[in-house]
């Protein structure tokens, strides 16, 4: 497993020196949001067919003009090779992600970056660190419109308050992650009802703690 990580992450790192033409800051691929939806309805029920997508989305789609969907398959990529313990080959990727902020001004893209640099303090239980940066995060995502990076953002912002025994801070932005989680489409997927189960837990645990 590990071999197919460091052969994929030595293709990104030779696409992103091959490749630094950008376009609309703000567009995003239809077809490779689609496909990136599909990946994560995969790694809920067959791993290996998830992993084996993210590869061909990799050799086929990383090096887009849209920067939106650019920055999401690389945010899965730099967690993918976290949960695979590559910390390394994550943290540069993250570094990769955190380029791609440098090109845009859009509050979607910078919200969906910014959120998963946080999420990986998080996960290295770096909250001093995590906390410098939640101002950062928290003023793109007043401007942000997107529901899944809404999601996604407010999610691992409660994630770090809740850490930090904010309870009441945590509580609010479990309630906007699980706002935004209404407006997405896909009602009833499995990837939507694990998500709102995991945000009622958070909600109730941070009540029961103030």
């Amino acid at each position: 497993m590990l071999i197919r990580h460091r052969f994929i992450y030595a293709l990104i790192l030779f696409s992103s020196i091959v490749c630094q033409v950008v376009a609309d800051e703000a567009d995003v691929d239809p077809e490779l949001e689609q496909q990136l939806d599909h990946y994560i309805e995969l790694t809920q029920t067959d791993f290996n067919a998830g992993l084996e997508l993210i590869e061909q989305l990799t050799a086929s789609s990383l090096n887009i003009s849209a920067l939106q969907s650019r920055a999401r398959l690389l945010g899965y990529l730099v967690t993918n090779t976290y949960h695979a313990e590559d910390f390394e080959q994550s943290e540069q990727l993250l570094q990769q992600l955190l380029q791609i902020a440098e090109l845009t001004d859009d509050p979607n893209t910078l919200s969906e970056i910014y959120a998963t640099e946080l999420e990986l303090l998080l996960f290295d239980l770096k909250l001093d660190q995590a906390i410098i940066k939640l101002e950062r995060l928290e003023s793109k995502l007043a401007q942000a419109t997107e529901p899944r990076i809404l999601y996604f953002s407010h999610n691992v912002i409660g994630r770090v308050y809740k850490t930090d025994g904010q309870y009441s801070e945590a509580l609010q932005h479990f309630i906007k992650a699980l706002d935004a989680l209404e407006l997405t489409d896909d009602k009833n997927s499995p990837v939507r009802l694990r998500r709102q189960a995991f945000l009622n837990f958070n909600i109730a645990t941070a009540h029961a703690e103030l």
